[in-house]
């Protein structure tokens, strides 16, 4: 990732349907966040500056579009290198 760059990853979460997953920055630190994207964006999980790997989970309480956002705009010269992993479980 560039820097002053963000990555967006966009997925549908059905009611019920479990979000697992995990990240590692190669490279120096990201902040993190995931949203539930339903009119406006609400912050469910929201992590600054994660250096290594990092683990999130969710259990969805709806039906709804989701967004993992990964943000590097902080940093003015560094680029980032992101390792995504993620899966849903169904209910």
């Amino acid at each position: 990732m560039q820097p002053r760059g963000t990555y967006e990853e966009r997925l549908h979460l059905n009611k019920g349907a479990r979000l697992e997953g995990t990240f590692t920055v190669a490279d120096h630190d990201i902040s993190f966040g995931l949203f539930k994207v339903a009119g406006r964006a609400q912050l469910l999980i929201s992590q600054n500056r994660v250096k290594g790997s990092y683990r999130f989970s969710w259990l969805s309480d709806e039906s709804a579009d989701y967004l993992l956002l990964f943000d590097n705009s902080y940093s003015v010269m560094r680029s980032k290198g992101i390792a995504l992993s993620y899966s849903i479980t169904e209910p």
